[in-house]
């Protein structure tokens, strides 16, 4: 088994889980420390920058699992889409899960990576890169792209608000930047036809 961890976005955790979407590398690190101590089945005492366990002054107590996971160790993949959360993969994380990946910018997340894990004093030796990848199978090429245009123009225009989305900001940094903006304005426009036609063919 391999644990993918992501901290999501702003929409997401504060419309969904109910938390303040800040300090995400600091939460991202606190709750890595936490899964792999429960993991280990250790008794749950952690003092993070983001999370306390037990909560002072309640009647909670450090707890551990009661039943042991059959691996020895579950490897944790972070997702990431920027250069800080692809630093804390290498730094903390045994894998990465990056998304919307061009294989011409493939270089610069490594650098990233090698950046974060010399600041954890590790390797990446058997570091895990598992991208997720949208794909069509078809004969005809447009009409491929065409199935995939809403997927990326949800993605690149509405996962995030005008100011904050970071696949728009990813795209953006792939030299797309016109794109981008032009997508989200239609995408939060309620024009979802037009943000996916107006992706670029390649």
């Amino acid at each position: 088994m391999l644990l993918g961890i992501g901290s999501s976005g702003p929409q997401v955790a504060e419309g969904w889980h109910g938390q303040r979407f800040e300090r995400q590398l600091e939460r991202t690190r606190d709750y890595v420390a936490v899964v792999r101590r429960a993991l280990a089945r250790d008794r749950l005492a952690y003092d993070g920058e983001t999370l306390t366990l037990p909560l002072p002054n309640g009647p909670g107590k450090a707890l551990r699992l009661t039943i042991a996971p059959v691996q020895e160790r579950v490897p944790i993949l972070l997702a990431a889409l920027g250069p800080e959360n692809t630093r804390l993969a290498g730094e903390i994380a045994d894998g990465l899960l990056p998304m919307l990946v061009s294989p011409a910018h493939l270089s610069a997340q490594r650098d990233w990576l090698e950046e974060g894990a010399a600041r954890g004093g590790r390797s990446l030796e058997r570091f895990v890169v598992a991208p997720q990848l949208l794909a069509c199978v078809d004969d005809d090429l447009d009409a491929a792209r065409d199935a995939m245009r809403p997927t990326l123009a949800l993605y690149i225009g509405g996962m995030g608000s005008r100011d904050r989305n970071y696949y728009n900001r990813l795209v953006a940094r792939q030299g797309f930047e016109d794109a981008a903006a032009q997508i989200a304005d239609l995408y939060l426009d309620g024009r979802r036809r037009d943000a996916a036609a107006a992706i670029p063919p390649s």
